[in-house]
């Protein structure tokens, strides 16, 4: 269905707030049931998705402009919303950081 997903994204020493929440509006499928969204410049796959009744868990390896990122994720859906959280490790081109985004999503309707 289509889904209002808000996320939210902490770093290591940034103050709170200084990256306001995000939100995007996305289907989701059985098929495709993990949140993300197209940037330009990089290119993402999504790799070891499983599913265990109400859960999704994930890894990603993303390239942005040769800069390297993994990341690994779970979602629980919770009827017709759904919280998660995503944890990012940046290459070595932008220090070794980790960050954390806290993703939430409820369903407003079918896909077209």
């Amino acid at each position: 269905g289509k889904y209002e997903i808000t996320s939210k994204v902490e770093m290591p020493g940034m103050p709170a707030g200084a990256a306001p929440p995000q939100t995007v509006i996305q289907c989701l499928t059985k098929q495709d049931p993990v949140p993300n969204k197209d940037v330009s410049g990089q290119s993402c796959e999504i790799k070891d998705m499983k599913q265990d009744e109400n859960t999704i868990t994930w890894k990603m390896k993303c390239d942005q402009q040769g800069q390297k990122m993994t990341s690994k994720g779970q979602m629980i859906y919770n009827g017709d919303s759904f919280k998660g959280t995503i944890i990012t490790n940046m290459g070595s081109q932008a220090g070794n950081m980790t960050m954390t985004t806290r993703i939430s999503g409820k369903r407003i309707g079918n896909c077209k």
